[in-house]
């Protein structure tokens, strides 16, 4: 059991590592925590699975999340807030673009600067299409929280 245990750590401090150092989600050895394959290999209970399914969405943004279809089907996301999250991201697209191509005599660190904040910008607003119900479900789904640090430590600043 104590071997099970520590292979599901390390699935996600795998993923979190990745995620810290590619500020990029990354699947658990490259599968989704869901996938017949890992339960398969690892036999999970389903407890064991549904908390490695929280710990996967916690190495996730909410706006992440809110691009997955079976999430979308369990928060009951209609058509329309599908095209208004669909229309929000094509707007963060052309901003980024734009600031991107609008970039001539900035620094580098005014650009990042502009590219984070409409990020942020852009995660708000797809985070308000869902209603607070929904939000509340989105949340439920990735369960209490887990210490990534005590499991993980952060690398130091280089």
């Amino acid at each position: 059991m104590k071997m099970l245990t520590m292979m599901i750590l390390v699935c996600a401090t795998t993923a979190v590592a990745n995620a810290q150092t590619r500020r990029q989600p990354k699947n658990l050895f490259g599968i989704l925590p869901h996938s017949d394959y890992l339960q398969q290999k690892l036999n999970l209970t389903p407890a064991q699975k549904k908390r490695l399914q929280e710990i996967y969405f916690q190495t996730l943004s909410r706006e992440r999340m809110l691009t997955m279809p079976s999430v979308l089907k369990k928060l009951g996301i209609t058509d329309a807030q599908k095209k208004k999250m669909k229309a929000e991201r094509g707007e963060g697209l052309k901003n980024l673009t734009r600031i991107a191509r609008d970039r001539k005599g900035k620094s580098s660190r005014e650009v990042l600067k502009l590219i984070r904040a409409e990020e942020a910008r852009t995660h708000k607003a797809i985070e308000k299409v869902p209603t607070r119900a929904q939000m509340r479900v989105l949340d439920k789904m990735r369960g209490k929280p887990i210490d990534f640090d005590r499991i993980l430590p952060r690398r130091p600043n280089v």
